[in-house]
């Protein structure tokens, strides 16, 4: 309830409104041979929807690692905070109206979303099963 779920739940929801922006966008990503109108909306984007989302996540993973399944901390998650570092740093440039960068020069993460699908489901199996003992 303090980590997988809220994780998941974040998940779904920002890629469901990722889509909804290239839906309007009417492209299948983002950063391939963006306008200056896409770039314009990116920001809007970005700054009021996916970046209060992701500093939830982050605040999740940095606060919330010891309930993690694995003995180690998946790379999925050290690679999420990665990728979200440098937005800090281009919002930070995009409120002085300098627009010469947009996207993180880190990936987001392929693994990020599998992980924490995985991870969710499988403690909700986990649950049920106690649960029907």
């Amino acid at each position: 309830e303090e980590f997988y779920g809220p994780l998941f739940f974040r998940s779904v929801s920002g890629e469901k409104s990722y889509q909804e922006l290239l839906k309007k966008l009417g492209k299948g990503q983002v950063s391939i041979n963006p306008t200056n109108a896409d770039l314009e909306e990116w920001r809007i984007w970005y700054k009021n929807v996916f970046h209060p989302y992701n500093l939830e996540i982050e605040k999740i993973i940095l606060e919330k690692s010891y309930l993690i399944l694995e003995e180690n901390i998946p790379q999925p998650l050290f690679d999420f905070v990665s990728h979200i570092s440098p937005y800090k740093a281009i919002i930070a440039k995009w409120n002085n109206n300098d627009y010469s960068e947009h996207f993180s020069s880190i990936d987001f993460p392929r693994g990020f979303k599998d992980y924490i699908h995985k991870s969710y489901h499988q403690l909700k199996r986990e649950q049920l099963r106690i649960i029907n003992l």
